[in-house]
């Protein structure tokens, strides 16, 4: 069985790693909302928001396994 694990990060720190399905139970997600932040239009919209603040933006890295 080939799954996809991810690693979560807010700003440089790591919070969490696992399936879609993990993370989005961990976090009180969605499956999707969990997958939206894999997309490279997450990161740049979470940039665009945090220009002027501090940082601290989602991201989830696909780990290979």
């Amino acid at each position: 069985m080939n799954r996809k694990v991810y690693a979560v990060y807010k700003g440089e720190d790591w919070k969490f790693d696992g399936t879609l399905a993990e993370i989005a139970k961990h976090f009180g997600w969605t499956r999707n909302t969990a997958r939206w932040y894999t997309y490279k239009s997450a990161r740049k919209r979470s940039r665009r928001k945090l220009k002027n603040r501090s940082p601290g933006m989602i991201e989830l890295i696909e780990i290979k396994l």
